[in-house]
């Protein structure tokens, strides 16, 4: 069954920004820009540009910041933490995975889908989701702005890691209060989606990171900034980082879901920033996209 689509173009701000697009069928390639771009810098060839490295607090001057065989961007894919050292040894096998991160600095914004694979990443599909709007993306329509297409070597055997890089501006992304980006592709073969949710505190742009599980105190996860060399909110505090916890109030039709914040507060983190607004939060909407939608159809 095709998932519902509505026939309303994108954002106004999009619209003018990126001339994105609506499509129903699955585009394959996003060709890569033949021109230098800064902001997607990768010093070391991992696989995280070194603004993405910053944003993870790892380095961008070795592979493999915690020395345990294992690459930074591989880590990531994997699950396991990147500035944690671990004994291989004792590892799952690793499985292919497909995730999409950002970074910003200053005016752009970078998207960044990466794939752990053995065979290949086909029918890339991009879906963006606001409180107002769900929209596929042609990948074709997308051509025209500053991206990259790469590939590395990794420490698991028969296994690469290919990551595609889309520069946008991030006044596209300030201009929602939520927003949501999804992925969807076919790795090796078997269909995989993953999404981020940003969030604007302050006219600052923060994702929400499930897999941060930063405080003992409980689940949910917690909301970084995306631009680690940018501002940060008022009366923002090194060691912490805003936990929310999010909970689903509905679907709000096409591929949108609902989410309120039930708990927001600052829990304890080395490498995270808090800000005093966090516990303020409460009450928020927030939207997502519906993964599992997008994998049936």
């Amino acid at each position: 069954m095709k998932f519902p689509l509505p026939t309303i173009l994108v954002p106004t701000t999009l619209l003018g920004l990126l001339a994105w697009a609506i499509s129903d069928s699955a585009d394959t390639q996003l060709e890569a820009a033949p021109m230098f771009i800064p902001v997607m810098v990768d010093s070391d060839g991992d696989g995280m540009d070194d603004v993405m490295e910053q944003n993870y607090g790892t380095s961008s001057a070795t592979t493999d910041s915690d020395a345990d065989t294992i690459g930074d961007m591989e880590e990531l894919l994997r699950g396991t933490n990147p500035l944690v050292w671990d004994d291989v040894s004792t590892l799952p096998l690793a499985i292919p995975n497909l995730r999409i991160h950002a970074y910003t600095s200053g005016a752009d914004t970078t998207l960044q889908v990466s794939t752990l694979r053995q065979a290949g990443l086909t029918h890339i599909q991009l879906f963006w989701a606001t409180l107002n709007n769900f929209q596929r993306v042609r990948m074709s329509s997308l051509a025209h702005l500053p991206n990259s297409h790469n590939f590395y070597s990794v420490a698991s055997p028969g296994m690469q890691l290919e990551t595609y890089r889309l520069q946008i501006p991030t006044a596209a992304l300030l201009n929602q209060q939520s927003m949501a980006v999804a992925v969807k592709g076919l790795v090796d073969g078997q269909g995989y989606v993953d999404q981020i949710q940003f969030s604007v505190h302050e006219g600052i742009l923060m994702e929400f990171r499930r897999d941060a599980t930063p405080t003992p105190q409980g689940g949910g996860g917690g909301l970084f900034p995306t631009d680690p060399g940018g501002q940060i909110p008022e009366e923002a505090r090194s060691g912490e980082v805003c936990v929310q916890s999010l909970t689903q109030v509905g679907s709000i039709g096409g591929g949108q879901v609902l989410y309120q914040v039930s708990d927001s507060f600052c829990g304890a983190l080395p490498t995270g920033i808090c800000f005093s607004s966090c516990s303020a939060a409460v009450g928020d909407s927030v939207v997502g996209i519906d993964v599992i939608g997008l994998l049936a159809n």
